[in-house]
């Protein structure tokens, strides 16, 4: 029992309202009114001694004051008033506050050593993933009752609309501007929570209806969701204007705008406005239009753009363009009249008294428009009959309307009579959209500022991913079955649903699945699985787990584990064609499930009775003649008589398919005469059919050959596929299929289901199952056949051309036997139809899997036998052709229990069709997928019996592929890459198996196969230690062969083993010139590795061998400790990327001498590594730097600072004991360390750069990277120089010039520039002009060359240390501005834990943020295995995961591939980023991702999201948030993205100060948040002829509109626009240098 008790205030009940559960039974009397104050203060009710307590009265609508000796009636809700109950207590809650306040501090604490504890135990408390929100912008309300209750029982309540997903769907697509919505089911309950959120529109979708009072009453739904025998749900729950009003008087006061759409619409409005909303508009909707809902959203999108409700009324209504610029799609072409149901009506209505039933259908239809004279709305021709009756029964004057008015096909002069019950004067075309108010100026406020344009966010608790499908049909009846097996469902953990082939199971359950979903039944949602055709038992488990975005799913043991925490219901239908095979297992399963799971709740839909335990039974009952009827009657728009339908249903059957079959005949007069035809033969099964196939056959010819031809897809058929099998068959298919869809136009397409587009056809299931009986021929089968050969050949070719490297370890492996190879044996079987076809699947996994039944279909031997007895050559060929083709494709998937299911039904076939060649290939598949996922069991026996054949047919190919099988086996133990036997085989014998192998592919003269030979011979060579000259030229012809056939894995396999040869013949250099030179496909991670490792190797031994002429170091520090061990910022708040690195480079190499450069991170270890590699020229400089300090980087990007003397220890007194003889401090404030490395670490030449006035609050940007790119263009001038031979002298004035030139050039671009009150050339010329120094400028030394001994003409070397492999381009990176704090905090994280949240708003910079902290871990190596970031955005599917993984390389594509296979302690970063639809959308997948990653695989993962994530403590997820920027790193990323923003000529103080004014107005609108400040500079960038203007002109408004063209979603400009205005110097820009300025240090905290 709910009671709800509030305090009444000055004579006025509070609005606020509380609510105190009851447990338990009390007696019939009820309860007394001595425990109801006892359980009121328990609750803590304000009670005081003079406390008076009042119970509301329904049947009297008001409150009596309770007595001692009163009881309270036993009911599901009572409300009860407290008089004088906060007088006496004001002491009391005082107390209690601070009771409170001392508890909250208490459970803090609590909580605050929890936190410090790091329990790693799992959380076993339900983890809630909703998004918190205050208010909400929009509640859209929508009541579908399905019964009412009524004195005998129940009757069914049809005037509802179930298709509300329909109604959603296209409210959603409308709306266009940002705003927070929530979808609900209409209860008091909803509504009442719904308006604690404060929403400025409520929509409401009901019914109402008239009781015999004439009052009338709103159609709400009540439900109560109980997993026992007392649940409820469906149950019409009635709404008074009285009940509505005590609703709203809990409710906190506010503007609103209420929308009410149904029957009866300004009545309805009126109950609204009479319960106390201020406006509400009524949309009057009959049939539940999409007109309708058009009018709702626009009106929505007005309110949201700012407009007044008036306006957004009027514009909406007359369907103007909103501000939007988006036209509203009405389709109004002349005046839309409607009935009476949309006006209000007299209280002397008679027609209103007379409404007393809550289904209206037959009260409607007598004043509607329908089945009378020639009528135009309310508008008839004056003998109308019908209106006549309807005057003299529902007017008490008996008058009739009349007037002249012009009506089509009538003279302007005839008069015409109004059918109306009271209000003829009104206007029958002006009621479809109304506006009321209790005050008119509520009319022109706004409720909101004007939202920008975006989607809409909905919130609410739904599962957006574990969803059933949208049924879009009509219901006619069947209200009642829907609620009777939602209530078994909630009272039993399985229910069987079974009935006759088209008595409606489909619907019956799709129906009830949607329902059970939009009224969160189970709250992680209801899925939905048709089994229609699916004769196989593998489809089982993995249907569910994949329905259900579950991975690593591999029989129902690991399903149930999966499932057992999950309150959802699993729908199984159409599971009877897999029962046919395996009745028994399939059972046996089922059973497992229930009972390994506790809460998941099944509905399986079958023909046959299961014996499931714990079950029960629902056997649908069979249509009653009126049911049928009143169907027959709903789809009877051309008006067939009483008798007519009756004769049809007596010929047909009251089966629900048949009646929608037979329904798009309705309309022909000759259909009486075929169904008087047909009856004389009586009913018999399929005769709906058989008499719309007469029909359509009527129409085309071909019609029913269509029909047929997609009976023998029963998966459903592609496009594609019907125009490759229809143009010359069928060339009028088109015609066919349009007629299908506009004859069914009132049930859907008929005969089909189809897509809008028909890019995907499915035969229904009750005319697949007429064909699958009758008609079907051999010949089509066979033409079927045929084509499924080319398209599965099609579908290889395809996955093998994808873009994304599927299956990349498959196709690495030597083994790689089967039909992707399309050479010799295993060529196509139409190779021109096939290629042309795979040219047009664009996405060919996911068409695959969709198609993937019909594979099963045509390789089953039983449906072979049925349609075929004896198979001729074509036949033959084009069945081993889609053998061959689908396990291949099942290989490259991964999934292996699939292609030696699909090998063993195959080699069945070929057995009884004596397919012998196609079975000893099999065998030779079958031996490679054992040999790839390593069980080795047999696989010699069908080498050897495949083997047997070849020899008897004198196959040298075959024979071939055998002895190269058998010598490439390999062990468990080893790596994919190595060669290893499975048994004890001498080096002898693996290499005669090689020989022979190689020996026999070219007597076939099948070059590939001796290419795949030949590399395996020579890698078998060079791992036992034979490295002979004919392994150079087997390799390079293998190279050649590859290369040709476009084979790119094996090309670069063999290019790598060409490399181990050199590097086994001591030839380094050449070796490590092989390995750079291989470009590598995207996505093949595991060749990047390899060729990383041995790089890495080389460069080890080139060092200690040649050492270095030039060593490159810089660092780069984010963080430095402060004295009070506080982490601040190093440097300048922003950084960009150069190109420095590559110029030098390309420069270098140019000069075609012998030549070996080294750069590295600028860290101790690095600095010394380089010195004791003997360098020549050091190159020395840092990110921070410090006129008397060297700083270096230490741990976690922590500045490393070293005093002049702490330097000098470092390198132990002495650069030159290094062999150090030019040293190069290429940073800014460098003369005085220049200085001292001259002077007391011997070193002959150093250049260092003065620089004392540099710029040290970074701003302007451009002046500082103009200074930053001088040093950079110097310093390669000088180089090159120094490399070609020049002396030091002659090199340094030569470069120096060079660089003075270049700043006169850009200082000019920038002149207008102002650093320290001057403009930048006046400054320039002032401060720098003896930039760089060579220090002792005057000695001979500088004379000297310093590489003139020994540099001679040979190849560049470049010695870098070589990062791990990364998806992350480094082109993309440009600069950014801040959060160095952030991302050592993120480092530092990543150090303590194995996962890491960085959150934050959107446009706050997320992805450009773990970009950065991708770069900065990769370059340092931190993760050798690879860095990889994955956007996620949008995406919420497994699938759309798993290509995602698949994209950067990763083989995580499958259920049956093991991630700890490739994954397992790999030194690997993940970065998860745009994270949240997976988080939201799909939780319980993302959680099991995170149990993958981290758990098995413990890999490392930095998860990006806009909302903090919420998991179980064993994940040990630690949060960052991410800041908005402050006022200075706002400006500098305006600077940065707007390169005039400081160009302006500003003559006055007073234009300084406006163009001042106008900057800071555009960093205080934008708040910090990147994306809005990139988008502002954009726009000034467009307008910069004009900015100052523009600067001030700029409005609020602008800020929400800005134009977004170029600005991606991470709110950073395009990457060419981002060259274009960031790089002032017209040249691209590199990762080399992280130029960072300005000693200024902000602190910043992290939450």
């Amino acid at each position: 029992m709910k009671i709800f008790y509030s305090y009444e205030a000055q004579g006025r009940q509070k609005f606020q309202r509380h609510c105190l559960y009851l447990n338990g039974t009390f007696i019939e009397e009820g309860l007394t009114y001595e425990d109801l104050c006892k359980y009121l203060k328990a609750e803590s009710a304000n009670l005081s001694e003079n406390s008076v307590l009042c119970y509301y009265n329904e049947d009297i609508n008001t409150y009596v004051t309770l007595e001692n000796n009163d009881m309270i009636p036993w009911k599901n809700e009572a409300k009860i008033l407290i008089r004088r109950g906060h007088s006496s207590a004001v002491h009391e809650m005082l107390e209690r506050i601070d009771l409170l306040e001392k508890q909250v501090r208490s459970v803090e604490e609590r909580l605050e050593r929890k936190e410090n504890e790091a329990n790693l135990r799992p959380n076993t408390q339900e983890i809630h993933t909703k998004l918190p929100y205050l208010e909400l912008d929009i509640v859209f309300l929508h009541a579908s009752p399905l019964v009412a209750a009524i004195k005998s029982g129940f009757i069914p309540y049809e005037d509802s609309n179930l298709d509300y997903e329909s109604e959603k769907t296209a409210f959603m697509e409308s709306i266009q501007r940002s705003c927070d919505i929530r979808f609900e089911a209409l209860t008091p309950e909803n509504f009442d929570e719904l308006l604690e959120y404060m929403p400025k529109i409520i929509v409401v979708s009901c019914e109402s209806y008239y009781k015999a009072n004439g009052e009338l009453v709103l159609a709400f739904e009540k439900y109560d969701i109980s997993y026992d025998d007392h649940g409820e749900v469906g149950l019409l729950y009635e709404i008074t204007s009285q009940q509505l009003k005590n609703m709203l008087l809990a409710a906190n006061q506010y503007l609103q705008v209420v929308i009410v759409k149904g029957k009866h619409s300004q009545d309805m409005a009126k109950v609204f406005l009479n319960a106390g909303f201020s406006c509400v508009i009524a949309v009057n909707d009959m049939s539940h239009d999409i007109q309708a809902t058009r009018f709702i959203s626009e009106i929505s999108n007005q309110l949201l753009a700012g407009e007044t409700i008036e306006q957004a009324f009027s514009n909406a209504s007359r369907g103007d363009k909103s501000n939007d610029g988006i036209d509203i799609k009405f389709e109004e072409q002349k005046p839309i009249y409607h009935c009476c149901c949309a006006h209000s009506h007299k209280n002397s209505c008679l027609w209103v008294k007379s409404c007393n039933s809550m289904n209206e259908s037959e009260k409607h239809f007598e004043h509607s428009s329908e089945n009378c004279c020639k009528n135009n709305g309310n508008c008839h021709l004056i003998e109308c009959e019908k209106v006549l009756n309807f005057t003299n029964r529902y007017r008490a004057d008996k008058k009739i309307a009349c007037r002249s008015y012009p009506m089509q096909g009538i003279s302007i002069t005839q008069a015409y009579q109004y059918l109306c019950c009271c209000s003829p004067e009104v206007d029958h075309t002006k009621l479809k959209y109304s506006i009321f108010c209790n005050d008119d100026s509520v009319l022109d406020q706004s409720l909101f500022e004007s939202h920008k344009k975006g989607k809409p966010v909905v919130r609410g608790a739904l599962s957006v991913h574990l969803k059933p499908p949208q049924v879009k049909k009509f219901t006619i009846g069947r209200r009642m079955e829907i609620r009777e097996l939602i209530l078994m469902t909630m009272s039993t953990r399985c229910v069987n649903v079974i009935g006759d082939c088209g008595n409606g199971k489909t619907m019956l359950v799709k129906l009830a699945a949607q329902y059970a979903y939009e009224r969160r039944i189970f709250k992680d949602g209801v899925v939905y699985l048709d089994f229609f055709m699916r004769t196989d038992e593998i489809f089982l488990y993995r249907s569910i787990a994949n329905a259900m975005n579950l991975p690593m799913v591999k029989n129902y043991e690991a399903l149930c584990s999966a499932i057992n925490e999950l309150d959802i219901l699993l729908i199984i239908d159409n599971i009877d064609p897999m029962l046919q095979q395996y009745s028994n297992s399939i059972i046996e399963v089922y059973n497992n499930i229930l009972m390994h799971t506790s809460k998941p709740k099944f509905i399986i839909a079958s023909q046959m009775h299961l014996n499931l335990k714990g079950s029960k039974m629902y056997r649908i009952p069979q249509f009653s003649e009126s049911q049928a009827l009143s169907l027959l009657n709903h789809l009877n728009r051309h008006k067939k008589t009483s008798e007519c339908c009756m004769n049809i249903l007596n010929v047909i059957g009251k089966k629900p398919a048949d009646i929608l079959q037979i329904s798009p005949l309705l309309k022909y007069d000759n259909l009486e005469d075929t169904i008087k035809s047909e009856s004389e033969l009586g009913i018999s099964n399929f005769c709906a059919i058989k008499i719309s196939l007469q029909y359509i056959t009527k129409k085309f010819s071909k019609a029913q050959d269509f029909l047929k031809l997609l009976s023998y897809f029963p998966s459903g058929a592609f496009k594609l596929n019907i125009e490759l099998l229809c143009e010359s068959t069928i060339p009028e298919y088109m015609s066919i299929l349009e007629m299908l869809k506009s004859e069914g136009e009132n049930t859907g397409t008929w005969f089909i289901h189809s897509d809008k587009d028909f890019d995907f056809i499915l035969l229904r299931s009750n005319v697949a199952n007429y064909f699958e009986n009758n008609s079907q021929t051999k010949d089509m089968f066979k033409a079927c056949l045929i084509h499924l050969a080319i398209f599965s050949r099609a579908l290889l070719k395809s996955l093998l051309n994808s873009p994304i490297m599927i299956g990349a370890e498959i196709r690495n492996s030597l083994f790689y036997v089967n039909a992707g190879i399309e050479n010799g044996m295993w060529s196509p079987l139409n190779a021109q139809e096939s290629g042309i076809l795979a040219g047009k699947i664009l996405d060919p996994s996911q068409k695959f899997t969709k198609f993937e039944t019909n594979f099963w279909y045509y390789i089953d031997i039983m449906q072979l036998h049925k349609k075929i007895e004896n198979f001729d050559e074509e036949a033959a060929k084009a069945l081993a052709e889609i053998i061959l083709c689908t396990s291949s494709i099942f290989i490259l998937l991964g999934k292996t229990y699939d292609a030696l299911e699909v090998i063993k039904r195959g080699k069945i076939c070929c057995e009884h069709f004596s397919l012998d060649k196609v079975e000893s290939m099999l065998n030779l598949m079958t031996a490679s997928v054992k040999i790839q996922s390593k069980s080795f069991s047999n696989v010699n026996n069908y080498i050897e019996s495949s083997k047997k054949y070849f020899c008897n047919t004198d196959d040298f190919e075959g024979q071939a592929e055998c002895h190269l099988l058998k010598s490439i086996i390999k062990e468990e133990t080893e790596s994919l890459a190595e060669l290893s036997l499975i048994r004890s085989l001498s080096t002898q014998e693996v290499d005669g198996e090689l020989k022979k192998s190689i020996n026999l592919f070219r007597r076939a003269s099948q070059e590939l196969g001796c290419a795949r030979a030949q590399l395996a011979h020579a890698e078998y060579k060079l791992k036992t230690q034979v490295n002979d000259s004919e392994i150079e030229s087997d390799l390079q012809d293998a190279i050649s062969v590859f290369k040709k056939s476009g084979f790119k894995s094996w090309e670069t396999r063999a290019r790598i083993c060409l490399s181990d040869w050199y590097y086994n013949g001591h030839n380094v250099v050449k070796s490590r010139e092989i390995l750079s030179s291989i470009d590598l496909k995207k996505g093949d991670v595991m060749h990047d590795s390899i060729i990383t490792d041995k790089l890495r190797k080389m460069n080890e031994i080139i060092r200690s061998t040649n050492g270095h002429v030039i060593s490159l170091i810089k660092s780069f520090p984010l963080v430095e400790k402060s004295s009070n061990e506080q982490i601040n910022r190093a440097g300048s708040i922003w950084r960009y990327y150069s190109n420095f690195r590559t110029d030098l480079f390309d420069v270098l190499k140019n000069t075609q001498k012998k030549l070996c450069v080294r750069d590295d991170i600028g860290t101790r270890v690095k600095f010394l590594e380089n010195l004791k590699d003997k360098c020549t020229i050091l190159h020395l400089s840092s990110e921070v730097f410090s006129i008397n300090h060297v700083i270096l980087e230490g741990d976690k990007g922590l500045a490393d600072i070293l005093t002049f003397e702490d330097f000098s220890k470092l390198v132990n007194g002495s650069l030159k004991s290094y062999g150090v003889e030019l040293l190069v401090l290429a940073m800014p404030l460098s003369s005085q360390l220049g200085q001292f490395c001259y002077e007391n670490l011997q070193v002959k030449h150093v250049v260092c750069f003065n620089f004392l006035e540099y710029p040290k609050d970074g701003l302007p940007a451009q002046a500082v990277m103009i200074f930053d790119k001088a040093i950079e263009r110097f310093c390669i001038d000088f180089y090159r120089d120094i490399v070609e031979g020049m002396s030091v002298r002659n090199a340094f004035f030569t470069a120096k010039e060079a660089m003075h030139r270049f700043i006169s050039e850009e200082i000019l671009r920038f002149r207008f520039l102002r650093i320290k009150g001057k403009n930048l050339v006046t400054w320039w010329e002032e401060y720098h002009k003896n930039e760089p120094l060579l220090i002792n400028e005057r000695s001979l030394e500088h004379d000297e060359c310093v590489l003139s001994s020994g540099n001679s003409e040979g190849s560049f070397i470049e010695m870098s240390n070589l990062p791990g492999p990364s998806n992350v381009d480094r082109a993309n990176l440009n600069f950014f501005v801040g959060r160095q704090v952030e991302m050592h905090n993120v480092m530092n994280a990543l150090e303590e834990t194995k996962c890491v949240n960085v959150f934050g708003e959107e446009g706050i910079g997320k992805t450009q943020f773990v970009s950065q902290v991708v770069h900065h871990l990769n370059v340092r190596n931190k993760y050798s295995d690879g860095i990889f970031l994955l956007n996620l955005q949008g995406k919420s599917s497994l699938y759309e995961v798993y290509d995602s993984l698949q994209e950067v390389g990763l083989a995580f594509y499958s259920a049956d591939i093991v991630p700890t296979s490739f994954l397992l302690q790999k030194k690997m970063l993940l970065i998860l980023d745009n994270c949240d639809e997976l988080y939201t959308k799909a939780y319980h997948t993302f959680l099991s991702l995170l149990g993958i990653f981290l758990q098995e695989c413990k890999i490392s993962l930095l998860i990006a999201t806009n909302v903090q994530i919420q998991a179980h403590d064993i994940y040990n997820i630690k949060k960052i948030a991410l800041r908005t920027l402050n006022s200075l790193e706002s400006q500098v990323v305006l600077t940065m993205n707007s390169q005039s923003f400081y160009s302006q000529m500003l003559e006055t103080q007073e234009k300084m100060e406006a163009y001042e004014e106008g900057l800071n107005k555009i960093i205080r609108e934008c708040k910090g948040v990147p994306k809005k400040l990139i988008r502002c500079a954009y726009k000034l960038e467009k307008h910069k002829n004009e900015m100052e203007q523009q600067l001030m002109r700029m409005r609020r408004q602008d800020f929400v509109q800005i134009d977004e063209e170029n600005v991606h979603d991470d709110g950073f400009l395009s990457i060419d626009t981002r060259r274009r205005t960031v790089n002032a110097f017209g040249q691209n820009e590199d990762l080399y240098s992280n130029n960072m300025h300005s000693s200024s240090s902000d602190n910043f905290t992290i939450k």
